[in-house]
């Protein structure tokens, strides 16, 4: 009985550790500049958050994928290991927070037709990218959404 209860209350408190980690993702309207100073400000570079990606790719929405960025290299994607080759052939979605600003800031370069863009109040991450680069064309639009980030 003394170790089911002491076996509850390390469940219990290793829950609550890992809940308190877990950062509110809190979307704002920001300028992008501004995001990405807040972002590189906090000089943040191991981290785990949810990603998921709508686009007409081989796949119309993806659920969310729980991304690992250990010293600002993706090192796992749920749980799982994966190297350069799986990166861009596999799991071609899968981006850290940097590769996330540059895609931004090369699509804003090219003057979308639409954009949406929101970022969290508190680290300046994206938390909601959407891109229509041209208003004739159809099958380009991408969007990007980031949850349960946590600094690791």
């Amino acid at each position: 009985m003394i170790k089911k209860i002491f076996l509850l209350s390390l469940v219990l408190f290793y829950s609550c550790s890992e809940a308190e980690n877990l950062h509110i993702v809190d979307p704002v309207d920001m300028e992008f500049n501004i995001a990405l100073e807040k972002w590189n400000n906090k000089a943040i570079n191991s981290y785990t958050f949810d990603l998921s990606v709508s686009c007409y790719c081989m796949f119309e929405s993806m659920p969310p994928w729980t991304i690992k960025v250990v010293n600002n290299k993706l090192k796992t994607i749920d749980g799982k290991d994966v190297n350069e080759q799986q990166l861009e052939n596999e799991y071609w979605f899968a981006l850290t927070i940097g590769e996330l600003f540059t895609i931004i800031e090369n699509k804003l370069s090219t003057n979308p037709f639409i954009y949406t863009s929101k970022y969290d109040s508190e680290y300046g991450f994206p938390v909601e990218i959407y891109f229509d680069m041209e208003e004739m064309m159809v099958d380009e639009e991408i969007g990007y959404w980031i949850s349960s980030f946590k600094i690791n």
